[in-house]
């Protein structure tokens, strides 16, 4: 890449880039880090200063207490806000997989969030196909 990007890509300047300790220059491309370069670097026509800021990887949120929350609240607002970007069941209690034995305790042991709006029970698990 020769440093120059299209204006439709941001350009965080000068953040500390986390999980590599470095002050730098990023390209943004389709949503992804296309270059880490060292600041003053990279040029394009569209550049945000972040001077002072991390920019750091989705987190994992290992313990969480919103289990259904992501069917409830489809865009996730509260994870993403807190830059989360996954998801783990909570306390070893997580909705899916659902296996039939267990779909009535489960459901149950949801109780009122079981049968909130967008909750469907169609699903055993959260698998992408």
């Amino acid at each position: 890449m020769d440093g120059l990007y299209p204006s439709s890509y941001p350009m965080p300047k000068s953040s500390t880039v986390v999980g590599i300790p470095v002050l730098g220059d990023l390209a943004i491309q389709d949503g992804r880090i296309a270059q880490i370069a060292l600041p003053g670097t990279l040029h394009g026509e569209r550049t945000i200063d972040v001077q002072g800021r991390y920019i750091t990887p989705g987190f994992i949120d290992i313990h969480t207490h919103s289990d259904l929350a992501i069917l409830i609240n489809r865009p996730a607002e509260s994870a993403v806000a807190r830059g989360y970007d996954q998801i783990v069941g909570n306390c070893g209690m997580s909705p899916a997989p659902v296996y039939e034995a267990h779909f009535a305790d489960i459901r149950s042991y949801w109780g009122d969030e079981a049968e909130m709006p967008g909750v469907t029970w169609g699903w055993r698990d959260f698998a992408v196909t």
